[in-house]
């Protein structure tokens, strides 16, 4: 792998504005790099990940926490200078709280939009079925946090003391491993969406 080839690809994503690599020129060790101000950053990590992964590489994209494990390259975002944030603190890399979860049913099947406190949302369909509603909410909510629908290891519901509790555990593009629950108050499907989210937030 040359690193002038991999930095060039790096730099070709949008959003991406430098590449630093660590270690030999030939196999570097790990890759830190910077977003633009106007950068998306979940969809920035997706492609640096696809990019890397085609190099032989795997990242962990990092908001600046404690890094991965040594063995793992590091693609951590940095902050704007205050010239071209022009003094403004960059929003956070994920959004901290659900906020509701719309249902619309057709002919055609589902329509799942997960909407987070701070307005961002995502959407996607299912088969009018419980595991196509099942489907539709999970993916929606690995949309919106990690940028990428996650893979379902199970999904459980139960009756505890009267009430329906929902359990999932779900695997990030990443492959990190998460679990979550949720309590039927209202819907499965908002149950659902909490129980996701607990799973997928790091």
């Amino acid at each position: 792998m040359s690193a002038q080839s991999l930095r060039d690809e790096l730099l070709g994503v949008a959003g991406v504005a430098e590449v630093d690599l660590d270690g030999d020129d030939q196999a570097p060790a790990g890759v830190r790099i910077r977003m633009t101000t106007d950068a998306d950053p979940e969809r920035v990590g997706v492609e640096v990940q696809r990019v890397l992964a085609a190099h032989g590489m795997r990242s962990r994209l990092d908001a600046g926490g404690a890094p991965p494990a040594p063995a793992l390259p590091l693609v951590a975002p940095a902050p704007p200078s205050e010239e071209e944030a022009g003094g403004a603190e960059r929003p956070p890399r994920l959004p901290s709280e659900l906020r509701s979860v719309r249902v619309e049913e057709s002919a055609a099947g589902l329509e799942v939009t997960v909407t987070a406190e701070d307005g961002r949302e995502a959407t996607r369909r299912g088969a009018r079925s419980e595991e196509g509603l099942e489907t539709a909410v999970v993916e929606a909510v690995g949309l919106l946090l990690v940028g990428a629908p996650p893979r379902v290891i199970a999904v459980d519901w139960a009756t505890a003391n009267g009430s329906q509790v929902v359990t999932v555990v779900l695997e990030s593009p990443e492959g990190l491993k998460g679990a979550g629950a949720g309590l039927v108050r209202a819907s499965r499907g908002y149950a659902l969406a909490r129980a996701a989210w607990s799973a997928l937030l790091p």
